[in-house]
């Protein structure tokens, strides 16, 4: 991994510690999904938008920039289940 550097969220400077914090973080729970791993972060950091909901979209794409420049290692993205398309049924058919 990278040395920690300065980066930035949301216009925000976030700090080395605070950097350090979402590494071990990641290492720590290696089995979360990406957006756990974002609403995790999101809480502790309380990283919130006025509404009072989390910025879990945000911070992962922080995440994943911060993956992309060695930082850290985020989880393989993991496959979703594509929408299944229900068989055409014979009503008439299924009524005798």
């Amino acid at each position: 991994m990278r040395s920690m550097s300065s980066e930035m969220f949301c216009g925000k400077v976030i700090s080395p510690d605070q950097l350090s914090e979402i590494a071990l973080i990641v290492d720590m729970f290696p089995k979360l999904t990406r957006n756990e791993l974002a609403n995790t972060i999101c809480e502790l950091f309380e990283w919130k938008r006025p509404t009072g909901k989390l910025k879990t979209v945000e911070c992962r794409q922080f995440l994943e920039r911060l993956d992309a420049r060695g930082m850290i290692q985020l989880p393989a993205c993991r496959i979703q289940n594509t929408r299944r398309i229900k068989p055409d049924v014979d009503r008439k058919a299924a009524l005798v």
